[in-house]
Formats: C-alpha cells, structure tokens, sequence
C-alpha cells in the first residue's frame, strides 16, 4: 500500500514539475512577437493553431522522451542520484553559502579568509566527487 500510494504521489505530481519547466523551455523555443505587424500576424486563426499544435506536439515528445529516459535508464538511479549530488550539493552545502557570507556580512580578514577558504574546499570537492560518482562507469 505504501508503495502504491509513493508511485500515485509521483504520478499525480508530475504536471506540477514538468509544466513550469516546459514553460520555460517553450518561452525560448516560442519568442513573443515584437513588432505591431508580428502581433498581427500572431492573432490570425491559423498562426494560433499552428503555435498552440507545435507546443501540444512539443510538450508530448517532452513527456515521451521522460518516460523513455526513465524506462530505460532505471537501472542507473543509484548513479544519477549520486551525480546530482555530487554537482549541487556540494555547492549548496559549501560554496553557497560562504559566498554569501563574503558578500552580506562582516569584512574583517580572518571572516573573510575563512569563507574564501570554504570555498576553496567546496570547488576542490567537485572533483573528488565526481572522480568517485563516475569511477564505476568508466
């Protein structure tokens, strides 16, 4: 029951994760007209359904390509979870916030040296990371 009700939470939440970020994309892809004439030309029936119909036809390869990505890389969780790790949370566990800290708070040497020192270990940390996430594939 458990795992039926974690699998219905994944499925069910999928569209509150994939249309913000497939917004995003299509707003590159699909630029606003600038022009007067290129909001016109935008207005008429036929360059709206032929919008609407390619985002439709992009938003479902979109969704074909997840399912596909998932289907066929889910032996190989356990080494993305790892890379995410390893390329985010490093960051946000120790680069971020001593960055943050160089640029908000006091400006005396040894704060300051301390933070940069933090940083300095945050981007060394990428690497070994990484070198221990991909050991395994390569």
């Amino acid at each position: 029951a458990v795992i039926l009700g974690f699998a219905a939470a994944v499925v069910l939440s999928f569209p509150m994760m994939f249309v913000p970020a497939a917004r995003i994309v299509e707003s590159l892809i699909w630029k606003a007209p600038g022009t007067p004439e290129e909001r016109a030309a935008a207005q008429e029936p036929r360059a709206v359904l032929c919008r609407k119909w390619s985002k439709n036809l992009f938003r479902t390869s979109l969704v074909l390509a997840l399912g596909a990505i998932s289907f066929f890389g889910s032996e190989f969780v356990e080494q993305f979870v790892a890379l995410a790790g390893s390329l985010c949370c490093v960051p946000l566990a120790f680069i971020y916030p001593a960055w943050f800290h160089l640029k908000l708070m006091e400006r005396d040497a040894p704060h300051r040296a301390a933070a940069a020192a933090m940083v300095v270990c945050g981007v060394a940390l990428i690497p070994i990371t990484l070198v221990q996430v991909l050991g395994p594939l390569l």
